[in-house]
């Protein structure tokens, strides 16, 4: 699968991705929101991609998000089934010195409307409820709170919001 947008290409990872993977798994922001995976090595990084990011775990997976002018990993998005949840889940993570730029809404956009093309009618995403500006990303997005979820640490809930493809009217 590949995306295009005005500023950006949303592709499949390779393994080729792996010194990509082990910056931005190792961000802050990564760590902090999302989970320390321990990648700190290429080799864990293409183990990484391997195991975890190709498309098909469970269900999709990782995307790399780069810039069009210079085909640049900048960050990733990410459609993932999991067990806990009834819809596919929407994410995001970027790069710091690509953070405010409207990259992670352009490339979820695209993301979210390619899964809704693809015959999926709602989907989801959780987030931190201290993640304030991805909380305010997925209302741009036209996410909708539905409420809180627990998936695996019973000490951290999340917040859990839904998207529901708008109906079209016919005329």
């Amino acid at each position: 699968m590949q995306l295009n947008t005005e500023r950006l290409i949303i592709r499949e990872l390779t393994i080729d991705d792996a010194t990509f993977i082990k910056a931005l798994l190792n961000t802050e922001g990564f760590k902090q929101n999302i989970a320390d995976r321990g990648v700190d090595t290429i080799e864990k990084a293409q183990k990484e991609i391997i195991d975890r990011y190709s498309t098909g775990y469970p269900h999709f997976g990782f995307f790399a998000v780069c810039l069009r002018s210079t085909n640049q990993p900048i960050g990733g998005v990410t459609l993932i089934n999991r067990d806990q949840l009834e819809f596919p889940d929407l994410g995001y993570a970027f790069l710091p010195e690509f953070e405010g730029q409207g990259y992670a809404l352009e490339a979820s956009i695209g993301l979210r409307n390619w899964a809704i093309k693809n015959g999926y009618s709602t989907l989801c995403a959780i987030v931190q409820e201290e993640n304030t500006r991805s909380i305010a990303l997925l209302h741009r997005l036209g996410f909708q709170a539905k409420g809180t979820k627990d998936l695996t640490d019973p000490d951290e809930t999340l917040l859990y919001f839904e998207y529901i493809r708008p109906l079209i009217k016919k005329t």
